[in-house]
């Protein structure tokens, strides 16, 4: 059986097959330099047979060897032909990462808070943006260490990096990884004293509110709340008028779970429930703050949830000339417009604290107030208290007046 060697190569966008050279009794498939496949070409049944084509690599050694084979000069050949032309490669052995994060975020939603499935998945996002690895069990300690420098690249706080790399060892064990990381792996962290609003910054920020922002603030700041507290807060179910109450709740239509499922009743002023008994009388919502309409979207508003209060906040405090002036962050620079990253709402919230402790309250009862798990967090705002304050505690003392006796 006469055999040929002939490759299939593109020629001004048409595809064609080239001879291959021959001299001396054999092929000589590497003279042909286009890009492209090796065939054999024979006829089953000599000259009359049908023409028959069979794929055998790009590499010309191998289509010379599948040329003796074909010949019946070798059994087999020396080593396998290329693959021909749209074979598709072999699936990779293990579980792809991305795989791996889709099923672990399908979990945390199914089991956590939708706040705890954005956050997962941000951190889940940020790991495959930066691993050059395509499977979980090509993921080694290494990967990880580089990881942690990723993070200092990039100027986050170390606290913040640790928990990314916690949620990503989650997903990973999840999806069957065993590699632990050693002792001395983690860099420490320092919890910085809470930041809180001073007395004189609160006037001039309350001077430049509107009536809305107003009545929002002054609930951040006198309940402690956290925004998805305050931002789903209801007007029947969570007020209680008589009591002077307001009340964080799991409240599923709106897909809300109290952090650390920590439900709770947290009495306020009279004066803050008198400044919201009037706000309700211009309301139409189930919501004490839904989403403001828009001058310019009709279906703008109602009775969504207003995921924009932070950037109110920092409107404000634009408005009553109280950026540091020194921030520079993706949206702008603080020095000319509401981008100071000095105020934010969770600061409301240590102002809230710090003030009850102020206040002589114990740090039991601040706990409950806060809804803190642990009452290690919570501690932390003794440190905001100043030096006069824990001066006047130590002097005011009941067992001060013996020095006096």
């Amino acid at each position: 059986m006469l055999v040929n060697i002939k490759k299939r190569v593109k020629l001004d966008g048409k595809w064609t097959f080239l001879p291959v050279p021959r001299s001396g009794g054999r092929f000589h498939p590497e003279k042909v330099e286009n890009p492209g496949t090796y065939y054999l070409e024979w006829r089953a049944d000599g000259k009359a047979g049908k023409r028959t084509y069979e794929p055998v690599g790009s590499d010309p050694r191998a289509a010379l060897e599948a040329l003796l084979v074909k010949e019946g000069v070798l059994a087999r050949p020396l080593e396998p032909a290329l693959k021909p032309e749209r074979e598709q490669p072999a699936a990779p052995k293990g579980t792809l990462l991305t795989q791996a994060c889709e099923t672990f975020l399908m979990e945390i939603k199914a089991t956590k808070s939708p706040a705890t499935h954005r956050t997962y998945r941000v951190q889940t996002r940020w790991f495959l943006r930066h691993t050059l690895k395509s499977l979980v069990e090509e993921i080694d300690r290494g990967d990880i260490m580089a990881l942690f420098a990723k993070g200092r690249d990039e100027a986050s706080d170390q606290k913040t990096i640790n928990k990314r790399i916690v949620v990503i060892l989650m997903m990973l064990r999840s999806a069957g990884s065993t590699f632990e990381l050693k002792k001395g792996d983690w860099p420490a962290t320092t919890d910085p004293a809470p930041e809180i609003y001073e007395m004189d910054e609160l006037g001039r920020f309350f001077a430049q509110c509107d009536e809305r922002e107003r009545v929002l603030f002054h609930t951040f700041l006198h309940t402690g709340f956290r925004h998805m507290e305050v931002a789903t807060l209801r007007w029947v179910e969570d007020i209680d008028w008589r009591k002077n109450e307001l009340k964080v709740a799991v409240k599923p239509e709106y897909g809300f779970t109290p952090k650390n499922h920590e439900a709770r009743k947290v009495g306020v002023p009279r004066a803050l429930m008198a400044i919201l008994h009037e706000w309700k009388k211009g309301s139409t919502s189930a919501l004490v703050f839904p989403t403001p309409p828009h001058p310019k979207r009709p279906k703008y508003g109602g009775d969504a949830i207003d995921y924009h209060m932070l950037e109110t906040c920092k409107e404000v405090a634009h408005r009553a000339g109280l950026n540091c002036g020194k921030c520079k962050t993706s949206a702008g620079k603080c020095a000319s417009g509401p981008y100071c990253e000095h105020y934010f709402l969770h600061r409301f919230r240590d102002t809230y604290a710090t003030s009850m402790l102020r206040s002589r309250m114990d740090i039991r009862t601040l706990q409950v107030r806060l809804g803190h798990k642990s009452l290690a967090t919570t501690e932390k705002y003794v440190k905001a208290l100043g030096s006069e304050e824990t001066a006047k505690m130590v002097e005011t003392s009941t067992i001060a007046h013996l020095l006096l006796a």
